[in-house]
């Protein structure tokens, strides 16, 4: 069963362990009590506190009965007073349990000294506040068992509440980290300088408590440990800083005991050095966590600038105006610039002259807070060449929130989209071809696939010999009227070159050129142009010309693209040609591809075109009558299972060439039947997809780094669906909810996670309408059905129709929320009774006289003041007097109904506001709370009995504003009291009875009844 206080799981402690704990905090306490010069059971320094708060958190709630069994034993063999033993040993105890259970609930437990908040936590919490009950209730048992004088009360507080907060900070700290952390792993280095400081701080301590110099008054010797314990929380953890200060603490108890400190009260010196330590302690606490803070964010930083380097994408820091401040080895690569030219340059020298307009518009969405995801452009490099790249831009914030810049990520998709560009021409080339009878019929959606693969703005199909040529199809035409039917147009000239010479005609630039410059296309503005034959049997039969309002500069990989082009084009024009033949093959080759085999139904090789046979290091002839097994590798087996009857099928598997070579193959087969509809004929294209390979390994490798970075984000980040369904998250996202691991958290749909299904709708909805929110706050229900605050920010991911998704972050901010709500209760009820105080009641009450107002009801305000309650004080104490509030207060709120509204004023005043209630039925209500008061209390041994005096006013007859009528209710409750206590008094009963004789008005002779002198 799990420790309520420190949410772990622990057994009870064994007997040998308590004795232990009780042991250990007999010995520390005797020792302690040797400093008791005040008063012989208060010690200006207690380490046993810090013993019991340690032993609480270390060990668990279970560890109490030790403490309690350790203090009765110290103060026993101190006082002689059993029942005063057992009060101070009961608020030791008390003490050490409220200690730990504000650090474990508000300081991280265990954890309290691992960051400087929370070290600050459990000052105030368990060195400031928990002390506070033991000392009270420990000099309170010593005053009421004779041992301490009321005139000492105050002093001896005081000595008791420093010396159990030194004790707090000092010794819990040491103990533990020594018992939660384990064995030190320190350098030989740090062993050296870790003996260097501990003979420091011996040395330091030796001349401050010591006899090795004479008493010097008025020096602050105490602070020459400062430097050392600042050197101990630099260099080393918080378990070797809190090591350090104990040392010197127990270099001061050695001189206490001595008598050796330097002032001349001995119980003022030892608080001036218990002081001393408890903020020289959480001083060196709070160096030591912030170092060690800074040491992990050093090293996380460290891990991300290796990542950083090592990616091979570029990533570039830019402030808002677009001006480079970081530049990673990645874009050093990818751009060609060093990082000392671009630093400091804006990265518009990025862009291409075409694209000019896209970095404005980047940084503008930067601006507003936008993330810009997989943003597809082009990049100049250093070199005037182009890459193509998918940008990243996040926003960069400060740690105020501020925008002060942006990061992007730059991936190099040059490759991957030039061979998915080339993929789908060739595709669509050989796809037009198949399904064309005609190099006219395919002509315009031959350019198209050309022009949009390649970059050309138009092309020309031209068929015959140079003397008669045709234009066969345009895609799409550039300008109206420029050539006519049948005559040479723009690219006719260039078309009449390549069918003449039987070669490529490549032009840069037209107008540059002066063979060129004065035809049709470089007077219609063109000018890149590339005229490229089509053979057919070795002779030119066609060209295909393609142009370009910008230069066009030739390419060897453009070169080869295009012969591969003219290969299936004139693999085309034969078939066309051959067609009267193949009519029975007629589907088969209208579905040609990048290789093409025909095989009958036993697989026997019917026909192969030459790509195939080329793709696979053979020639067509060759292939003929073998069995289509000839295609595959030496180890390859049939597949098992295949239906008999295949009409069409899609698959990707191996193929081998002539050497052995084995690549990567998509195969696409159909069956062609024959008249009986039985198959006869199987046709399967080929396409070598090596290419493609390549890019989806790199792509996967880089999908992986990138998980990487998901998996280990310190924010929740999650995908999911828009009906609410995730589809992946990280462990910081299930930690976040308490979640194990991320698997039990993608079991759950989003509705499950959301406290109101109402708020999920909501916010749907806004999110679809903007496609983005960010920095929203909302609470998510966690595994063991608490709730918790996060900051949520969300993006919708765009796809088809039906397959956006949703990506987000979540933050937890639980605490500070919780923090805030603790804030505002404080602000507005008070801490005794938890009844709304009087700012609650003033602003309240205001809100309900406009509506009483509005409507036309009244409302009655009922003052309340117990009778003769400072006896109670005098005689039982004010603790017992507390006590008897909270009764009264319960009483009362169990008197009213739920609307009414019950306020504490202070001391032993209240108020009740009665709304919706008639006027003759506030009398009633008022009689009802006095019985209810009058019965008697049970308060330990002493029995109450306790009456109360009402005083009534309502709205609007008695008064129209909050002060007139807490005024008049105040005044009616004084004229009760004078009229015997136990009683309710009307204010229209007390202006009506208000003397007027002596020219006295109603309202001055109410303000002098309100002057009582003794309630």
């Amino acid at each position: 069963m799990g420790d309520p206080l420190s949410g772990h799981p622990r057994g009870a402690p064994s007997l040998r362990i308590l004795m232990w704990v009780a042991v250990a905090y007999f010995v520390a306490g005797k020792l302690g009590l040797r400093l008791a010069f005040l008063n012989a059971s208060a010690s200006p320094i207690w380490p046993p506190t810090g013993i019991a708060i340690a032993a609480l958190l270390v060990l668990g709630r279970r560890v109490w009965p030790a403490i309690l069994v350790g203090a009765f034993g110290v103060n026993l063999t101190t006082s002689g007073n059993i029942f005063t033993s057992l009060g101070i040993a009961f608020g030791n105890t008390l003490e050490a349990v409220v200690g730990a259970a504000l650090t474990e609930g508000f300081a991280n437990g265990r954890l309290a000294f691992e960051r400087p908040r929370d070290v600050f936590r459990f000052a105030i919490l368990a060195g400031l506040l928990s002390p506070v009950v033991s000392a009270t209730i420990g000099v309170t048992s010593l005053w009421l068992g004779g041992l301490a004088s009321p005139l000492e009360y105050a002093a001896v507080w005081r000595t008791w509440w420093l010396g159990d907060a030194g004790g707090a900070l000092v010794v819990a700290p040491l103990v533990v980290l020594w018992a939660t952390r384990g064995r030190p792993g320190l350098r030989p280095g740090q062993v050296l300088e870790a003996v260097l400081l501990l003979l420091a701080l011996v040395a330091v301590g030796l001349l401050v408590f010591g006899d090795l110099l004479p008493p010097l008054r008025g020096h602050p010797l105490l602070f020459l440990a400062g430097p050392l314990l600042s050197w101990v929380a630099i260099r080393f953890d918080p378990r070797e800083a809190a090591t350090a200060t104990a040392v010197l603490a127990a270099m001061a108890v050695w001189g206490g005991l001595r008598r050796t400190l330097p002032l001349s009260d001995a119980n003022d010196s030892l608080l001036v050095l218990a002081a001393f330590l408890a903020v020289s302690s959480v001083s060196t606490l709070v160096l030591a966590a912030a170092v060690c803070q800074r040491r992990a964010a050093e090293a996380a930083l460290a891990r991300a600038a290796a990542i950083v380097d090592s990616s091979e994408d570029a990533i570039i820091g830019k402030t808002l105006e677009g001006t480079i401040t970081s530049w990673s080895p990645g874009a050093e690569r990818l751009y060609g610039y060093p990082a000392a030219e671009v630093l400091g340059r804006p990265v518009s020298l990025l862009a291409v002259d075409d694209r000019a307009d896209e970095i404005p518009f980047i940084l503008e969405r930067v601006r507003r807070g936008e993330r810009v995801e997989s943003f597809e452009t082009e990049r100049k490099r250093r070199d005037g060449s182009r890459v193509v790249v998918s940008l990243t831009l996040s926003p960069i914030r400060d740690s105020t929130g501020r925008l002060v810049g942006a990061s992007a990520i730059a991936r190099d998709i040059t490759r991957r989209k030039r061979a998915e560009r080339t993929q789908a021409m060739q595709f669509a080339v050989t796809r037009a071809l198949a399904e064309s009878s005609a190099l006219g019929e395919a002509g315009p959606r031959l350019l198209e696939a050309v022009c949009a693969g390649l970059d050309w703005d138009a092309g020309e199909v031209w068929s015959g010999e140079a003397e008669s040529m045709k234009r066969l199809a345009t895609f799409p035409w550039l300008e109206s009227g420029v050539v006519g039917t049948g005559e040479p147009g723009c690219g006719g000239a260039l078309a009449r070159a390549a069918l003449t010479s039987g070669r490529p005609v490549a032009v840069a630039d037209l107008e540059q050129d002066v063979a060129w410059c004065e035809e049709p296309a470089a007077a219609a503005g063109l000018h890149g142009a590339l005229a490229w034959p089509l053979p057919v049997d070795g002779q030119p039969h066609a060209a295909l010309v393609l142009l370009s309002r910008q230069p066009r500069p030739p390419r060897q990989e453009q070169f080869d693209l295009m012969a591969d082009l003219a290969t299936r084009v004139s693999q085309a024009l034969e078939r066309w040609r051959e067609a009267a033949q193949l009519q029975r093959l007629q589907k088969a080759v209208e579905t040609i591809q990048m290789g093409v085999t025909i095989t009958d139904t036993r697989g026997r090789i019917l026909y192969t075109n030459p790509a195939e046979a080329a793709m696979h290091g053979r020639s067509p002839q060759e292939l003929i009558g073998q069995h289509v097994s000839v295609f595959m590798p030496s180890d390859w087996k049939p597949a098992s299972g295949r239906p008999e009857e295949i009409r069409s099928w899609r698959r990707e598997t191996v193929n081998a060439r002539r050497d052995g070579t084995v690549f990567p193959v998509q195969l696409l087969s159909d069956a062609v039947a024959g008249p009986d509809g039985q198959p006869v004929a199987v046709v399967t294209c080929t396409e070598e997809i090596t290419d493609r390979r390549r890019a989806e390994v790199a792509l996967r490798s880089s999908e992986e780094r990138y998980r990487m970075l998901f998996e280990r984000n310190l924010a929740g980040v999650y995908r999911g669906t828009l009906d609410g369904r995730l589809l992946e998250c990280n462990d910081a996202m299930a930690r976040i909810l308490g979640y194990t691991t991320h698997e039990e958290l993608l079991a759950l749909s989003a509705a499950e996670l959301y406290v109101d299904p109402h708020v999920r709708a909501r916010d749907l909805g806004r999110l679809l309408a903007g496609g983005r929110v960010s920095n929203r706050e909302l609470q998510l229900r966690r595994k063991d059905g608490g709730l918790a605050w996060v900051l949520e920010s969300q993006t919708v991911v765009r796809g088809d129709p039906g397959d956006e998704l949703v990506e987000g972050t979540v933050i937890d901010i639980t605490d500070r929320k919780e923090f805030e709500q603790r804030i505002e209760f404080q602000a507005y009820h008070d801490s005794l009774t938890g009844l709304p105080n009087r700012a609650f009641l003033t602003e309240r009450l205001q809100d309900r006289l406009q509506d009483a107002a509005l409507l036309g009801r009244s409302l009655q305000v009922l003052f309340l003041d117990l009778d003769r309650f400072k006896a109670v004080n005098d005689t039982l104490g004010h603790a017992m007097g507390d006590r008897l509030l909270q009764q009264v207060a319960t009483r009362l709120r169990q008197c009213v109904r739920e609307d009414d509204l019950v306020v504490r004023m202070g001391g032993d005043e209240f108020v009740l506001l009665l709304s919706q209630i008639r006027p003759a039925d506030a009398v009633s209500v008022a009689k009802k709370l006095l019985a209810c008061i009058e019965e008697p209390v049970k308060l330990d041994e002493h029995e109450l009995r306790v009456t109360a005096s009402i005083g009534l006013a309502r709205f609007p007859d008695d008064g129209s504003d909050v002060e007139t009528l807490l005024e008049h209710a105040d005044s009616a409750m004084y004229r009760a009291k004078d009229r015997g206590r136990n009683a309710c008094q009307e204010w229209r009963s007390c202006a009506a009875d208000a003397p007027s004789a002596g020219g006295e008005s109603d309202r001055s002779w109410i303000a002098g009844s309100a002057r009582p002198s003794a309630r």
